[in-house]
């Protein structure tokens, strides 16, 4: 009967093992200085399409200011990827490159533009929750270039660089666990946030070259609420992968013959 137990422990785990979360972090709160720089040219917007206050009449640079505009920073942490660090008073997920386990998307004036994505050229995600007694925090890095690919045509060169810091209240955080659900909003009681983006054209074919300088923009950030939120996990009840099927299929098949075999074993022979 020993068997039969490692068989059906088996099929019985395949079909229990949850799926990895997804926990969204989502910020909101108001630009407090920065620029937003372009040029005076068709399909040359400041990365965030900010209305210029002022023209480099030999350059045709143009300089905007976002500040005072509201902003939405939205993360996405895959729990399956990257180095996971647990303390007494924190949690930390991060990784580079193909091992970036999140996602930061920020938008601002109805564009949006995201960081630390796995695929990109080069990649970077780090976020750290803190729960102290003293003082809950969020902190964050999230970095991101797209660079040109083999290519004819037009295409825009991506580099990204967002790093943050938000001070909460003791009592907002109740563990340091990334699950945890979370809604507040109000005035930090401290923290940072920092934004760089540039942008350049290209076009060429078979090679490439750079239609204009950089568009950039620089901003600094103040955040005024914070929404965590868990995607549901996968229950021992839900519908198992197809690989999943097929190690179950067999692990009850053995358990069938197991049992089986047992039953004759047992048989008493006719005289």
């Amino acid at each position: 009967m020993r068997t039969v137990h490692f068989a059906l422990a088996a099929a019985l785990a395949v079909s229990a093992t949850p799926a990895a979360a997804a926990v969204h972090f989502t910020l909101t709160g108001v630009v407090t200085s920065g620029s937003d720089n372009g040029f005076a040219l068709p399909g040359f917007d400041a990365p965030f399409g900010t209305p210029p206050y002022g023209l480099n009449i030999v350059t045709g640079e143009t300089y905007g200011s976002p500040i005072g505009r509201t902003f939405t920073l939205a993360i996405t942490v895959d729990t399956s990827r990257g180095v996971h660090e647990s303390y007494p008073f924190s949690e930390v997920y991060y990784g580079s490159d193909a091992d970036s386990p999140g996602v930061a998307a920020f938008t601002l004036n109805g564009i949006t533009y995201e960081m630390g994505r796995y695929s990109d050229s080069t990649a970077f995600a780090g976020l750290e929750k803190y729960n102290g007694p003293a003082e809950d925090s969020l902190g964050g890095n999230f970095v991101s270039t797209r660079n040109r690919p083999p290519m004819s045509g037009p295409f825009t060169q991506f580099s990204g660089n967002l790093s943050f810091g938000l001070g909460l209240p003791a009592d907002i955080f109740g563990t340091p666990d990334f699950g945890e659900p979370i809604s507040w909003s109000g005035v930090p009681t401290g923290g940072f946030g920092h934004l760089q983006i540039a942008l350049q054209n290209t076009d060429g074919s078979p090679g490439s070259f750079v239609t204009a300088a950089a568009r950039t923009a620089d901003l600094y950030l103040r955040f005024d609420s914070l929404t965590v939120t868990t995607d549901p996990i996968a229950s021992p009840g839900g519908v198992p992968e197809p690989s999943a099927w097929a190690l179950m299929i067999l692990g009850f098949g053995l358990a069938g013959t197991a049992l089986r075999s047992g039953v004759r074993a047992g048989r008493p022979r006719a005289v």
